[in-house]
């Protein structure tokens, strides 16, 4: 992928990544329905994934050839953009291992399901920052990408949402999950504060990336 980003060549490397998706999606739902084994299903899901990145490599190797040389501060920079990556997602997990422990997995029953809905969304928006913003921020430079963030229409529009979704969310989860898990409704509207932080801080990581 950032070969070909390097390249501006954006096209291929989203065109594999819906694919990938694709298949994922339906290869999941055949595996649930044809088996409720979690060895399968995880076998699918690992298995389509590999098959996928081969055969990206398989047209990359073919198709390209690389010239000597490279960026002296690649190795720094790939140090640092996995390092971003990596800890907003050991803090996802941390914080489950640890109401489990203290709380016990009632608690934790609330939580996940507090968590659902709104790590959903997160996982949305993070896909589209990934995949849609990338191509266009290779373009962007930092005083044209500062100046986006003073759109007070765009803001409004942020915020109108999360109220939105933050009105809805009571109906979704107990029609989703029942009465039993209604405690977990003012925990998840909570967690629907912490989106347009979270947003903020994919986007300015995917604008660094770009650049």
């Amino acid at each position: 992928n950032a070969y070909y980003y390097a390249k501006k060549n954006f096209s291929l490397p989203q065109f594999y990544f819906i694919l990938t998706r694709f298949l994922v999606v339906f290869g999941l739902v055949a595996a649930i329905i044809f088996s409720n084994n979690i060895l399968v299903i995880m076998v699918v899901y690992l298995g389509i994934n590999a098959l996928a990145a081969f055969l990206f490599w398989q047209r990359f190797s073919s198709t390209e050839t690389l010239s000597g040389g490279s960026d002296p501060n690649l190795l720094g920079d790939g140090f640092k953009f996995p390092l971003a990556r990596f800890i907003p997602e050991l803090l996802n997990n941390v914080d489950m291992l640890a109401i489990t422990h203290f709380l016990g997995l009632e608690a934790l029953a609330i939580y996940v399901i507090a968590a659902k809905i709104p790590h959903a969304i997160k996982g949305f928006l993070k896909s589209i920052a990934t995949t849609v913003f990338f191509p266009k921020f290779v373009f962007l430079n930092k005083e044209n990408f500062i100046e986006k963030f003073k759109n007070i229409y765009l803001l409004l529009a942020l915020v109108a949402g999360i109220v939105l979704l933050a009105l809805i969310l009571p109906l979704a989860i107990l029609l989703l999950f029942g009465d039993s898990y209604k405690d977990s409704i003012f925990l998840a509207q909570l967690f629907l504060i912490a989106i347009p932080p979270f947003l903020l801080y994919e986007v300015v990581l995917v604008w660094l990336q770009a650049q």
